[in-house]
């Protein structure tokens, strides 16, 4: 983790970061990386998925607990791309 002065950079090895997604690590469909927003609790994670669930979003994680003690969800953009939805008791 480091602090990059209001926003972090976390790094992980490709294939921990494409499970934590519900992807698989091979092939075309994960671009090596994950975008996070970090929520005020897990009830607001829980609102944000609602809401992209209504929408026809691609969840690829319902929200749940972590096993660190967090509560996150996953899903993939229409780009592409892979956003987590987190609630981090450390960062609050």
């Amino acid at each position: 983790f480091y602090d990059l002065g209001g926003i972090e950079l976390c790094l992980y090895p490709r294939s921990e970061l494409a499970g934590d997604a519900g992807v698989p690590s091979k092939g075309s469909g994960f671009p090596g990386f994950t975008l996070s927003q970090y929520t005020s609790s897990p009830e607001q994670v829980d609102a944000i998925f609602s809401h992209l669930k209504a929408n026809g979003a691609n969840i690829t994680v319902p929200p749940a607990k972590t096993d660190w003690g967090g509560y996150h969800g996953h899903f993939r953009y229409t780009d592409g791309y892979h956003w987590e939805i987190v609630y981090n008791h450390h960062a609050n």
